[in-house]
């Protein structure tokens, strides 16, 4: 599917609101999903440590303690990380073949169900969901897979940028429907071609198309709105469907504007190969060379990537090869490493760790494509 993104490259703060008919109180299971969130709620003697310091009323000393102690107890279930992946896709095209059926979804409780386990993972350092955002998938189910990981690296820059859970959870509904409209020009945007102009103002209406679909839905935030219509603008005017610059584009979509683009790097297309996590981080420095994005968001994400992200993988100077599990923020180039293939390039019979940044005579000389390379990397 032609990505409006890869298009854009060739060519050159808000109340609070609560999820529609929830009241502001600290959710139970039965409010969540209970097949994928039962672990984390009954675990409630670490994780409502989360939930009162997001919510923003603690002294900011004693929050940093009592998530550090939240996170520090938590023992991730990392099978229940796919299952909520899972379970997110299976929403997110429940939504998608309402609209393409010509009818608009009467509410979005399963959305915001998803998204607030999705956020709760995220704040007790869910690094399992987060690597999952760089696996493949088919080009039939794209748009589903783009919108679930969008919407989970976007709220891991909102916890950087150190939103509470209300703003995660806005922020969260709007990454994972920010390309809603797709789904009217799906038809267009499937060709393996290049497109010819007709084609591509009629791909850049998506946002108006989204917006207009969920501005039908009751009570719907204006935050998500934001997002689904704005998340192409660019700070220096030259995005669509409204040419905004800078202060005009809300906050959100500046957030998922990153999101996007580098989700999109990073996955294989049937017109052109992926690209490394890595690479990518590189190739959105260079397009923000002309103010594409704002400056101190993409430095947030860059600092909660990491110059190696999660899922990367990469050759030491050992030659080994392993993936990235974890990227220290205070040192970049060395994040931890789950070693596969040993320095003659055959698969371990048990993988091991390495923390770089405690082994330092060791270091990345490479991230690798694993698209563009013979070894079997899954």
């Amino acid at each position: 599917m032609v990505r409006i993104s890869d298009i854009l490259k060739q060519r050159g703060e808000f109340p609070e609101p609560e999820p529609p008919g929830k009241k502001k109180s600290e959710e139970s299971a039965k409010e969540k999903l209970p097949e994928y969130t039962e672990k984390i709620e009954t675990r409630a003697g670490e994780g409502a440590h989360i939930s009162n310091a997001m919510a923003g009323g603690e002294a900011g000393a004693e929050k940093e303690m009592q998530v550090a102690r939240a996170i520090y107890h938590m023992q991730l279930d990392l099978e229940e990380s796919k299952r909520i992946y899972q379970r997110a896709l299976e929403i997110i095209k429940e939504i998608l073949d309402k609209i393409e059926s010509k009818t608009t979804p009467s509410d979005l409780k399963g959305v915001y169900e998803i998204v607030n386990v999705i956020a709760d993972r995220i704040v007790l350092g869910d690094k399992e969901l987060i690597a999952l955002t760089t696996g493949g998938y088919s080009e039939d189910s794209y748009l589903y897979v783009h919108l679930v990981n969008v919407c989970i690296l976007s709220l891991d820059i909102g916890l950087g940028l150190g939103y509470n859970k209300s703003r995660l959870n806005e922020l969260g509904v709007g990454a994972f429907l920010h390309d809603i409209g797709m789904i009217k020009v799906m038809d267009i945007a499937q060709q393996p071609r290049q497109l010819n102009e007709h084609e591509l103002e009629e791909i850049k209406k998506h946002p108006i198309y989204g917006s207009d679909i969920l501005s039908k839905i009751e009570n719907i935030q204006k935050g998500v709105i934001y997002v689904v219509k704005q998340e192409h603008e660019r700070i220096n005017g030259t995005g669509y469907p409204e040419g905004l610059k800078d202060d005009q584009i809300d906050e959100y979509a500046k957030i998922v504007a990153i999101v996007d683009v580098y989700e999109a790097l990073i996955h294989l297309r049937s017109y052109r190969d992926g690209i490394s996590p890595h690479e990518a981080v590189k190739e959105l420095l260079k397009i923000n060379t002309t103010m594409f994005f704002e400056p101190r968001i993409l430095k947030v994400f860059i600092n909660r990537i990491g110059l190696y992200p999660v899922g990367c993988w990469v050759e030491l100077n050992t030659g080994e090869i392993g993936k990235v599990i974890f990227s220290n923020e205070d040192s970049p180039l060395r994040p931890k490493v789950n070693i596969v293939f040993s320095p003659e390039k055959k698969k371990l019979p048990q993988t091991k760790l390495m923390d770089l940044s405690k082994h330092t005579n060791v270091y990345i000389k490479r991230s690798i494509n694993p698209q563009k390379s013979d070894l079997k990397f899954e």
